[in-house]
């Protein structure tokens, strides 16, 4: 294996119940989470991925999405590598609400690159929000991606971070 190692903060946002804290804890205990724990400000949790050779120390901040910890939030987008727009699936305004979490991240750090991340996708029968037009608005705010995912099932949450890391190893490349 390389000596690269990077270590990249990444953020997870987006409206309060989206389902942030669930898909970042299926992605780092790699099971779900019944039980509901409101976000209070901030979590953080750590993870280590490897592709090619190559070694990601993910430093992932779960950001509340309740408007009384905005000037918390704030604080923690400077430095983050990426940001991870989440909105649920089978809630139309979680959606509407991703312009407003993306002008937040951007506006404090511009050198990032955000994702758009789809929630729930185990709940098709209660879908709000067509597949068009989440990859409308991620193209809108370029993006890097769209995907949906569900923490319940797992569905998406790896192959979500693989492709974090893919872009994350493409911008130490680039740093060289």
């Amino acid at each position: 294996m390389s000596d690269n190692v990077f270590i990249a903060y990444i953020l997870g946002i987006g409206d309060t119940l989206t389902g942030k804290t669930t898909v970042f804890a299926r992605y780092i205990n790699q099971k779900f989470i019944q039980s509901y724990v409101e976000t209070l400000g901030a979590d953080f949790s750590m993870n280590d991925i490897v592709i090619d050779g190559f070694k990601i120390n993910y430093r992932i901040w779960d950001l509340s999405g309740k408007k009384k910890f905005e000037k918390i939030r704030k604080s923690y987008y400077k430095g983050a590598r990426g940001s991870i727009l989440f909105f649920d699936l089978t809630q139309k305004e979680t959606l509407d609400n991703i312009p407003n979490w993306y002008n937040e991240t951007i506006f404090e750090e511009p050198d990032q690159f955000t994702v758009l991340v789809g929630t729930k996708k185990d709940l098709s029968t209660r879908r709000q929000v067509t597949k068009e037009e989440a990859e409308t608005l991620s193209k809108q705010l370029n993006c890097k991606f769209y995907t949906e995912v569900s923490a319940l099932t797992g569905e998406g949450v790896n192959e979500l971070f693989m492709k974090i890391s893919k872009l994350l190893q493409a911008v130490f490349d680039d740093s060289k």
